[in-house]
């Protein structure tokens, strides 16, 4: 039997402001108070989105943006 891949999810909105942002200013870390900032949104969400912008290798486990994450905001 397949295993079944479990694909990140970030609502579109909150992708698009994320990218938005990063084009503008790449921030040091990418923390709860960072994002709920960022979003106007409750910190709970945010700790929703922090797991798949590391799973998409957009952040590391330190919380730091990558590489994939700088050539992510560069069209």
């Amino acid at each position: 039997m397949a295993s079944r891949v479990k694909y990140p999810r970030i609502p579109e909105g909150q992708w698009w402001a994320v990218r938005d942002q990063f084009k503008r200013t790449m921030p040091a870390a990418v923390t709860p108070n960072y994002l709920t900032g960022l979003l106007d949104v409750a910190e709970k969400t945010v700790m929703n989105l922090i797991p798949p912008l590391r799973q998409l290798g957009l952040i590391d486990e330190g919380n730091s943006p990558t590489t994939r994450a700088n050539e992510w905001r560069a069209d």
